[in-house]
């Protein structure tokens, strides 16, 4: 799901001043839902094994509430990218987007951003 996410990010940004595949970035968010599943799935195993086992470890609740806003907030961004944009609004966001999608493209890397 990390790996994802960052993936579909640019193409997102980059819809609400090109056109958008809408297939490709349907393809996407459904394998962030896949991927959600199955990372439910995973953190409730692990539940029941701290219930088993009496062990003290992280609750994975509060990462996938945050995991599965962030799907649906991707999900609005699908949604809004894909509608057509008055041409004065398209060609200011042409001029601002180059530096926020760097910029998600060096945290992405792993890179440590500006300061």
């Amino acid at each position: 799901m990390a790996e994802i996410m960052p993936e579909i990010m640019p193409e997102l940004l980059i819809g609400f001043t090109q056109t958008l595949d809408g297939k490709s970035i349907l393809r996407k968010q459904d394998r962030i839902g896949q991927a959600f599943t199955r990372l439910a799935a995973i953190a409730a195993e692990a539940m029941r094994e701290r219930m088993a086992y009496l062990a003290s470890a992280p609750d994975p609740g509060p990462l996938l509430q945050t995991l599965l806003g962030l799907r649906h907030d991707i999900i609005m961004m699908g949604g809004a990218a894909d509608m057509p944009l008055s041409e004065p609004l398209k060609h200011d966001l042409d001029r601002r987007l180059p530096a926020p999608l760097k910029l998600q493209r060096t945290i992405c890397a792993g890179a440590a951003p500006p300061s």
